[in-house]
């Protein structure tokens, strides 16, 4: 990459600062001090992929928290919630970045009734999102659509979102990123999605590493009933996790701040802990079988890359 993850990461903490100053500008001008929420960027190596960027944790609740509920929270699936929950009940619309397909989105923002019927900050998202030619408006249903090949990315196929947030902790942002990254390669990468169901689903896990497996989703509230949740955030937390469990002895990224704001599994007992650190190291050289050189060479950023990347 031009520029290395530990660059990027201090480009989005910028970000913030760029946005905090503006706000302040326009209060002490008497203007509305609404500042544009979110930074719209593509990954170079799939222009499906689209990179949001918050300049804070609020305006990325705001905008995406209820969306992430609807997609994968146990007690809102398919429900658009009518306020985000706070505390541990906070779940999914806690989390420090998020991930998407742009055609789920669309599902939510339709499930709300349309994009006037959304909060403010939605809108605004979905604003920027339809600037970008991400996102279209179907005035005959009047419903939203993922664009295809439209806008200047011409994407072809179906585009996904992975969304961070800005913050003061440029290890925390670096984690974010990189975890994201992994979701936007499942989205991206249709073949690599199912080798890493069938690699769920073989000999390569027991029924009580599953199990394992499912516990530790459930505690981090996600919708585990969902078998996409459950495989996709299995491969992303393998390739990153090295707060809550493991590093695959190779280093990483964490995904531990991107789910729930880095809170340590308080529940999980050391003999799951260990497993799951096991059913890592399996998974990291299974996936260096499977993941193709050049996504392999995108994902190596900085110090901080997916534990299967040598």
């Amino acid at each position: 990459p031009s520029r290395t993850l530990e660059e990027y990461a201090h480009e989005i903490m910028s970000h913030a600062s760029a946005c905090a100053s503006a706000t302040s500008a326009r209060d002490a001008t008497g203007n509305n001090a609404e500042q544009s929420l979110v930074l719209v960027r593509s990954w170079c190596a799939d222009a499906r992929v689209f990179l949001l960027v918050f300049p804070s944790a609020h305006a990325q609740r705001r905008a995406l928290g209820r969306a992430s509920m609807y997609l994968e929270d146990p007690e809102t699936l398919g429900v658009v919630a009518s306020a985000l929950p706070s505390g541990a009940r906070g779940g999914v619309a806690n989390y420090s970045g998020h991930n998407m397909r742009v055609s789920a989105l669309c599902r939510f923002i339709d499930a709300c009734g349309g994009v006037d019927a959304c909060w403010e900050e939605e809108r605004e998202l979905m604003r920027a999102l339809m600037m970008h030619g991400i996102i279209t408006h179907d005035v005959r249903t009047g419903t939203c659509v993922a664009a295809r090949d439209v806008g200047k990315y011409r994407h072809k196929g179906e585009a996904c979102v992975v969304a961070v947030q800005a913050s003061g902790d440029a290890r925390e942002v670096k984690d974010a990123l990189i975890h994201e990254a992994m979701h936007g390669l499942w989205y991206a990468r249709s073949a690599y999605a199912e080798q890493c169901y069938a690699y769920y689903a073989s000999d390569a896990l027991d029924a009580r590493e599953r199990a394992i497996w499912v516990d530790f989703l459930r505690e981090l509230r996600y919708a585990t009933e969902d078998e996409e949740v459950v495989v996709n955030e299995f491969q992303a937390y393998m390739a990153t996790e090295t707060q809550m469990f493991g590093g695959g002895g190779n280093g990483g990224g964490s995904g531990a701040t991107k789910k729930g704001g880095g809170k340590k599994s308080g529940s999980s007992s050391s003999s799951s802990i260990d497993a799951l650190t096991a059913m890592q190291v399996k998974f990291a050289e299974w996936a260096r079988n499977v993941v193709a050189d050049e996504d392999a060479r995108a994902l190596r950023c900085g110090e901080t890359k997916a534990v299967f990347v040598r």
